[in-house]
């Protein structure tokens, strides 16, 4: 019985695995990216889009992408700084983040400011990424997160999203 388990295990993980390497690609409003197939997409009203695995909900392992067109910044640098400085903030004051990373990075040739951060709550351990970047006079906030589990679990699907970045 305990062989039949492991193996109805690992084919889970196999099958999971396959059809999370399948990817779809977004192409609109001058964003190009891929995503994997099996990761469900939503958009909100506001244009923000949402991506996040399927199974999560299965798993109980929250996870998700999350992109946005930032309007708050006009400018290229002084802008920037100051909705970094603001959003940096807000993650400290409100959900008492401890940023333990943070460099300039590239994603295909583009500038981009990168942060990670971690969300202690009483039994809960958050990790995040947040991307901030531009192409032109639009700029767009990449951020990823979840429980620390689920982030190690997914972080590598994630990551393609951000390195397959297009405009």
């Amino acid at each position: 019985m305990r062989d039949l388990l492991l193996l109805l295990f690992i084919s889970i993980s196999f099958i999971s695995f396959s059809q999370e390497n399948k990817l779809e690609h977004y192409n609109a409003e001058g964003l190009n990216f891929d995503y994997p197939h099996e990761w469900i997409k939503e958009k909100q009203k506001n244009g923000d889009l949402f991506f996040y695995p399927l199974y999560d909900f299965i798993e109980e392992k929250p996870f998700g992408v999350a992109i946005s067109k930032i309007k708050e910044i006009q400018t290229e640098d002084a802008s920037t700084t100051a909705y970094l400085t603001l959003t940096l903030t807000s993650l400290k004051r409100f959900q008492n983040a401890d940023i333990v990373k943070n460099e300039v990075i590239e994603i295909n040739s583009i500038k981009a400011f990168m942060y990670e951060y971690e969300i202690k709550k009483d039994e809960t351990h958050d990790y995040g990424k947040m991307i901030i970047l531009r192409k032109g006079s639009t700029a767009y906030q990449i951020t990823m997160r979840g429980t620390f589990r689920s982030y190690m679990d997914y972080q590598m699907f994630a990551e393609s999203i951000i390195q397959s970045f297009k405009f």
